[in-house]
């Protein structure tokens, strides 16, 4: 079967952190992009003037063809965009207090739910809402301190079952009250998943007093840093057990890297639950790139005036690597790969992309004409990723380097409408609307 590819359609080259070569398309180091005549001479900032045919080449190293754009000049173009690259975020709410401010309200004898409708998780795929829940019901002696740790452990409960999470819970208490821990009681074991901790002589009690039942545990020394309440201790085995597992990563931490908060105090603290997104699974090709989402609500009658903090919402961000490698991984059903899904037939895919780099964009967007019986308008998108650090001498697409591809660039397409550059947005493409730091 003859293998074909599409030329009206996007056509994505994904650039490395190489310096540039000043000869021929058979020359280009794996991963730089270059500028050429059609008849393969290297363009220069000297030689390349608006209207010239050019033709945009992307090298892949001894083992691929170069990868190459169409012919094309500026009269085919209508429109050029810039775009830097942006980091994205995480969905981030805090339920009382959020490290700084806020707090739960207390009420005895009361049971508090706030619902969880996560939009984005692996049973939602196919659409709809997962409903979660934290609930607690207090006593007749509430604290804060109660509360949150109660709801603390409904919802890490609730979660824990679940193919992939999707969200991070923390519980936060407010510094002022925090003691240090015994100088003897080092080398704190805690593992993810356990409830279970262990340290060097957990029952010391040099310079201070001896960690107790009901103290709290500061994973940290700051206000942000999340605590974990002490239900048993074990001097004999030199372990204790916390009221719900630990949530972070594996680690041994030293006696000074961690704070107590004793019970009498924990008791009058600003406390809060803090929710964040974790990373989704992703494989290219296999699983789409996610981010998590969901909506916090909490049951006006038992929180009351509880402060409820939606701190970051999520965001993709712009050059990702994820972003970049989905789309170059499409994209190479444009340049002859048939077979986009993965299959026992498919072609070795090799990918520019690098899951060490994020990456700034140029988008070309082209119109070329084709007359005939019948006229046509062919619509293109030739997209170029290059790594935002930049970090070799002589890069390719550094404006400090002598003919890099954006002065070229910026020669060769003078005048088009450009978006995301220094110009604004729509005006005509002048010196520097191009430059990539």
């Amino acid at each position: 079967m003859t293998n074909f590819s599409q030329n009206n359609v996007q056509l994505v080259m994904v650039g490395k952190d190489v310096a540039k070569t000043t000869t021929t398309i058979a020359a280009l180091n794996d991963g730089e992009i270059g500028l050429f005549t059609p008849g393969g001479t290297m363009y220069t900032e000297s030689t390349a003037d608006a209207g010239d045919q050019f033709q945009i080449v992307l090298g892949r190293g001894s083992s691929l063809q170069p990868l190459k754009s169409p012919v094309f000049s500026k009269a085919d173009v209508t429109r050029v965009t810039r775009k830097a690259y942006a980091a994205g975020s995480v969905q981030l709410d805090y339920i009382g207090f959020n490290g700084s401010t806020g707090s739960i309200a207390v009420s005895n004898n009361t049971v508090y739910r706030a619902t969880i409708n996560v939009i984005e998780s692996p049973e939602t795929t196919n659409g709809g809402v997962l409903v979660k829940d934290m609930v607690y019901s207090s006593d007749a002696g509430a604290t804060q301190a109660e509360i949150a740790d109660g709801l603390f452990k409904s919802v890490v409960g609730n979660f824990s079952r679940q193919v992939e999470k999707g969200i991070g819970f923390e519980m936060l208490m407010a510094n002022g009250s925090d003691t240090a821990v015994p100088t003897s009681a080092d080398n704190f074991v805690f593992t993810n998943g356990s409830k279970t901790i262990s340290a060097t002589d957990i029952d010391d009690a040099t310079g201070t007093a001896a960690l107790a039942v009901g103290d709290y545990l500061r994973i940290g020394t700051g206000a942000t840093d999340e605590v974990y309440r002490i239900v048993s201790i074990n001097a004999t085995a030199n372990t204790a057990e916390l009221s719900v597992p630990f949530q972070g990563t594996t680690q041994t931490l030293a006696d000074t890297a961690l704070k107590v908060i004793v019970a009498a105090s924990a008791a009058s603290v600003a406390t809060g639950i803090k929710l964040t997104g974790l990373t989704m699974d992703w494989s290219n090709g296999k699983i789409t790139n996610k981010l998590s989402r969901w909506a916090l609500n909490l049951d006006s009658s038992s929180f009351g005036a509880t402060t409820l903090t939606n701190s970051t919402t999520p965001s993709f961000g712009t050059g990702s690597y994820r972003q970049v490698a989905e789309l170059e991984y499409f994209a190479n059903g444009n340049t002859g790969e048939i077979f986009r899904s993965e299959a026992k037939n498919n072609f070795a895919f090799t990918p520019m992309s690098s899951s060490a780099e994020t990456y700034d964009a140029i988008e070309i967007e082209l119109v070329k004409g084709r007359s005939g019986i019948i006229a046509t308008s062919q619509p293109q998108v030739i997209t170029l990723f290059v790594d935002s650090g930049k970090d070799t001498s002589g890069h390719y697409a550094l404006a400090a380097t002598t003919d890099d591809i954006t002065d070229m660039l910026e020669d060769l397409l003078d005048g088009v409408p450009i978006y995301g550059g220094t110009t604004a947005n729509g005006g005509a493409l002048t010196t520097n609307d191009l430059a990539l730091t």
